[in-house]
């Protein structure tokens, strides 16, 4: 489920990117999509294993690793977007699976819905404009 990421972030190890404000890819989610509880605590815990798995191949550290956590965190929060009773469904499973690789989650869960929030915020103010 994470391959893209994962390729995404080995890429970045490798080259530097810019930023064009234009949307160059989308995401789209319809109505046949199957999400469920268990579906998205595994996804979230494959996110996690994924970033985790990257910070230890390249030996990341400091404030480049906590910033890597937080994304996690963010990708976590994100979901909450798409379905928020399944998000709440889901939390206790994601918590527990979580708690297993990273004892600090809340910490970086908070930090990455900040983020989130910051994000959203920025683009609506960019959308009014």
């Amino acid at each position: 489920m994470v391959a893209d990421w994962d390729f995404w972030l080995k890429l970045t190890e490798k080259t530097n990117f810019y930023f064009i404000k234009k949307p160059l890819n989308n995401f789209r989610q319809h109505g046949a999509t199957i999400r469920n509880s268990i579906k998205i605590a595994t996804q979230v815990e494959e996110v996690f294993k994924m970033f985790y798995k990257h910070i230890s191949d390249f030996g990341i550290s400091g404030s480049r690793q906590n910033d890597f956590k937080i994304g996690a965190g963010a990708v976590w929060f994100a979901y909450g977007n798409e379905n928020k009773m399944l998000w709440l469904k889901s939390l206790p499973e994601v918590i527990k699976r979580i708690n297993r690789i990273e004892p600090r989650w809340f910490k970086f869960l908070m930090a990455g819905a900040s983020r989130q929030l910051h994000e959203y915020k920025v683009r609506r103010t960019q959308r009014k404009l």
